[in-house]
């Protein structure tokens, strides 16, 4: 869809008919909400038209990302590199949205703004691919040097071994300028159960005696 989204009476209109075409004259059997679920949950795999336009909307992000076609430099010089947008969170996409007048392409920066929450399930790999600035649950301001110089992830904090950096061995990686100061505010704004879920994966599991076959 490379069209601006209707209004939302129009999608309401267009969510009225659909449920008309299935229970005609009677009234809705089952939720709407839960007519959109998957069977295994008790859904029908309804189409929710708001949800579907957005996806089409998301789909030119995708392509902003893999095409390098004449078209993709126009999004580049209003809303900077598409590598750069994806390195932040979705603070910064509203933003970006507040400052474009193209109600297209402010309908698919708003489409990605809610993307990584729908994501996030506190799952320790997403958690690591969390960004670091303009994210709603990370309380911290951009600090440019870190961000320029590769640090825009929590993974980016991260070690091999799953550990955090401490900090002069992320000054050395990076080649980041600051203070522990600028460390110690970062590691404090990084959710205590985000931090835990990590520290929990990089833990050795813990092996039991083993009994002997004679015994």
């Amino acid at each position: 869809m490379s069209l601006p989204n209707p209004t939302d009476k129009y999608f309401k209109e267009i969510e009225r008919l659909m449920f008309k075409f299935i229970w005609g004259k009677s009234n809705d059997k089952i939720k709407r909400d839960q007519m959109s679920q998957t069977y295994d949950i008790g859904g029908l795999k309804m189409t929710n038209i708001k949800t579907f336009t957005k996806c089409l909307k998301l789909s030119w992000i995708r392509r902003w990302w893999s095409q390098n076609s004449l078209w993709t430099l126009f999004p580049d010089q209003y809303f900077g590199g598409i590598r750069d947008i994806l390195k932040v969170g979705p603070k910064y996409m509203t933003e970006l949205a507040l400052s474009t007048d193209n109600p297209f392409w402010k309908d698919v920066i708003l489409a990605y703004h809610d993307f990584p929450e729908a994501l996030l399930d506190d799952n320790n790999t997403e958690i690591s691919e969390q960004p670091l600035w303009y994210n709603y649950n990370i309380k911290l301001d951009l600090i440019q040097n870190w961000h320029n110089n590769g640090v825009s992830l929590i993974s980016d904090l991260i070690s091999p071994d799953g550990k955090f950096y401490k900090y002069q061995e992320l000054k050395d990686i990076h080649k980041i300028k600051g203070t522990f100061l600028d460390y110690q505010r970062v590691m404090t704004a990084i959710p205590k159960s985000w931090k835990k879920k990590i520290a929990e994966r990089s833990e050795p599991k813990m092996i039991g005696p083993i009994k002997p076959l004679n015994s």
